[in-house]
């Protein structure tokens, strides 16, 4: 019985810091996987254009979410993890952050048709475009290579459609995709206007 009970809190243990959590004594800070947590290991959400700062340990996992409703439905979506390597550290892996994109729940073999996992700057950045975006709960899942790493990330929603005489800023990684759109009227066609962008 009592080799029973050191068995589950050794497994409790090993799935706490293999999620990125630091093993605690006491199984109340455990978060199980639930039909509420949607795959993810204690998500943290990200908010609209902030950063967030975070470490993980070599080989976990460590979970984000960004909600987008009626009023992102039109928006492209991009995100960026940014490696904070140490300033005395000269050389850093290209491939020592995995950044994944799920829709609505992360599936048990974490497995994504959107992730990246190698980057030359330290900076993996991820874009869902105007066109693909729906609503739901994003999942962004960010997993250490085989050192202990900190980083920061980055959600923005990036406003899709242009007014004139309005400058619009956004951020694009190579092999990203985001889109733009102007509507233009009859009135200014006609005028015979030319267009910049």
């Amino acid at each position: 019985m009592r080799l029973a009970a050191l068995a589950a809190a050794l497994a409790v243990t090993l799935a706490t810091a293999k999620a990125g959590v630091v093993a605690d004594d006491d199984y109340d800070a455990y978060t199980p996987l639930s039909l509420t947590t949607r795959g993810a290991y204690a998500p943290q959400e990200l908010q609209n254009g902030h950063w967030l700062n975070a470490t993980c340990t070599a080989g976990a996992f460590i979970d984000f979410f960004i909600d987008v409703d009626a009023t992102h439905i039109h928006d492209n979506l991009f995100l960026e993890v940014f490696h904070d390597a140490a300033a005395s550290q000269r050389f850093v892996k290209p491939d020592s952050l995995r950044l994944s994109l799920f829709i609505d729940e992360i599936p048990a073999d974490r497995k994504s048709d959107l992730w990246t996992a190698h980057s030359p700057d330290r900076t993996y950045s991820l874009a869902v475009n105007a066109h693909e975006i729906v609503t739901g709960r994003y999942f962004a899942s960010v997993q250490c290579g085989d050192e202990d790493a900190s980083f920061g990330i980055f959600a923005e929603f990036a406003h899709a459609e242009l007014n004139f005489s309005t400058v619009e800023t956004s951020h694009i990684c190579a092999n990203e995709l985001l889109y733009h759109m102007v509507n233009i009227s009859e009135d200014i066609l006609s005028s015979s206007s030319h267009l910049k962008f």
